[in-house]
């Protein structure tokens, strides 16, 4: 895990921890062939981003709607800018969102249960 990441990791933990909200987990996996960027916002914070390369996930744990704008970049293109309202209806679309990792691929950022992810991992 880059040095990026792990500061990524320990930032959303760390905010996760100190607020009084319960926790909300935002698992995203890169399901990309190549190496993505996401570039993460919190409220009340600057910009930060990290590097994932194929098949490697991510997780935040924050206080509901705490995480304001997710950009995912692919070799400098934009393949998906999801605001604060995009992020709680994916979350929202799902029955317990602590069970899905959200896959991020070209077309689209699609859930996946542990199943499913571990059939990509055996693959």
């Amino acid at each position: 895990m880059s040095a990026t990441v792990r500061f990524l990791f320990g930032v959303a933990l760390l905010i996760g921890l100190v607020a009084c909200d319960p926790a909300y987990p935002l698992f995203l996996r890169n399901g990309l062939a190549t190496p993505i960027t996401v570039q993460t916002t919190f409220q009340g914070s600057a910009p930060s981003e990290g590097v994932l390369q194929p098949g490697q996930t991510l997780t935040f744990l924050h206080p509901q709607g705490e995480i304001e704008h997710v950009v995912v970049l692919s070799e400098g293109r934009k393949l998906h800018d999801l605001t604060r309202q995009a992020l709680l209806d994916m979350r929202n679309s799902v029955s317990d969102p602590r069970q899905v990792t959200w896959n991020i691929q070209a077309d689209g950022i699609k859930p996946l249960s542990r199943a499913e992810i571990e059939g990509l991992e055996k693959k």
